[in-house]
């Protein structure tokens, strides 16, 4: 999947960007196997996450 998000992980997204991204955040986040330990953010790929563990 090509992304447009121009932040490196999800943990750094703000209110706009997470509005604006919504079908995207959808896509990366609807078969999660990873959550971020500092901010409980999930993901289905580590890379999204500033500092994941599997779930």
């Amino acid at each position: 999947m090509a992304s447009s998000l121009k932040a490196k992980s999800l943990c750094k997204l703000n209110k706009d960007s997470i509005s604006k991204h919504m079908k995207e955040l959808a896509d990366i986040t609807r078969n999660s196997q990873y959550i971020c330990t500092k901010c409980a953010r999930s993901s289905e790929s580590k890379k999204w996450l500033c500092k994941p563990a599997s779930i």
